[in-house]
């Protein structure tokens, strides 16, 4: 404990001071070796604040960042259940300072407890956490402050995303502090500045505009990530064409991604229209064959392979590059398109 009661005033430890418990009135002594940060400690051993833990220097740090009135103050709720809190405001608001282990059932014991509550914990306990961090920060640059790090390593990180109050991640750095937020699978970390986080912690209702816009931040980055997973997903699994119905006309796009070597990939549109003579039949040269939010298509030439299948070939007046699509009838009669780049240039007298 960083308090006790010497003659019912508040004192920290100093050489061979004695004092009381706040929390349980027991006897006790100031501790003020050269190894151990001064503390508190009960003369005997007796049943104090379950909740309370020894603090490492890391832990007095950040309560010595708020003011003396404001530390270790014992909160009572409406049942008559006590308990020190590590940072308690006059307008009682909480920040409780985690630095040990905790199990999610204790986590949600002082959140239903305090109510109005922030975490922050210690990130860099564990080496491996702070080791992975430290990749991250070096590997990956934010977006917009925003860091994804989804399965990359920070175990802490698993633990403390499911809370339901705000989570700060501390990882020893002068600078910055990280709001930690999860959203379905993806987890984020949001960097603030330090100095920045600590002001408004201070001031009544400071941190939820600065919670707010840190949501704002993530959820733009997630509907991207989740933009271009739908993407992929849409154009590389299997497609069960007893799903496809001839309805109105609808295209299936994507981006077309071509390489320095002119790699392409495989991409397959649907059309749901008439049939394939029909479809060859009102075909004319110059036409703007398809299009995507980012390419334009224009018709070079075509001929029918046989009565299934029709040969296309379009130029992509957007960005260049020719492609070749292959068109037939599916057995429900919606036309397939499978698309594939031939080059950047292309000889209209090749087979």
């Amino acid at each position: 404990m960083l308090y006790a009661l010497v003659e019912n005033t508040r004192r920290k430890p100093s050489p061979n001071l004695r004092g009381h418990c706040p929390y349980c009135n027991s006897e006790m002594v100031s501790k003020c070796g050269k190894i151990n940060i001064w503390h508190w400690a009960h003369k005997t051993k007796v049943e104090c604040d379950s909740w309370h833990e020894n603090e490492t220097q890391w832990h007095r740090d950040w309560k010595n960042l708020y003011p003396e009135s404001w530390q270790e103050v014992i909160h009572f709720d409406d049942h008559g259940e006590k308990h020190i809190s590590d940072i308690k405001r006059p307008d009682g608001f909480f920040i409780e300072i985690q630095h040990s282990p905790i199990t999610k059932e204790e986590v949600d014991s002082r959140n239903s407890f305090y109510k109005n509550i922030a975490w922050i914990v210690n990130g860099s306990r564990l080496e491996r956490d702070q080791t992975s961090f430290e990749f991250i920060l070096n590997t990956y640059s934010p977006v917009d402050g925003v860091f994804d790090i989804t399965n990359k390593g920070i175990d802490i990180s698993k633990k403390w995303a499911d809370v339901a109050k705000p989570v700060f991640l501390d990882f020893n750095q002068s600078e910055f502090i990280y709001y930690l937020f999860k959203k379905n699978s993806k987890t984020f970390l949001f960097q603030i500045l330090k100095n920045t986080f600590i002001e408004k912690s201070k001031i009544k209702g400071g941190l939820s505009p600065l919670i707010k816009y840190a949501h704002r931040k993530i959820l733009k980055l997630y509907n991207s990530i989740e933009e271009q997973r739908v993407k992929r997903e849409y154009f590389y699994k299997p497609v069960d064409q007893k799903s496809i119905k001839k309805d109105p006309p609808v295209v299936w796009t994507s981006d077309f991604r071509v390489g320095q070597r002119g790699y392409h990939v495989p991409l397959k549109l649907y059309f749901f229209n008439e049939d394939l003579e029909t479809y060859y039949n009102n075909l004319k040269i110059g036409q703007v064959f398809a299009s995507t939010t980012f390419h334009k298509f224009m018709l070079e030439e075509y001929r029918l392979i046989n009565s299934e299948k029709l040969r296309v070939v379009v130029k992509n007046i957007s960005l260049g590059g020719f492609w070749e699509i292959i068109i037939y009838e599916l057995e429900n009669g919606a036309l397939m398109h499978d698309f594939k780049m031939l080059s950047l240039s292309y000889n209209k007298k090749r087979p």
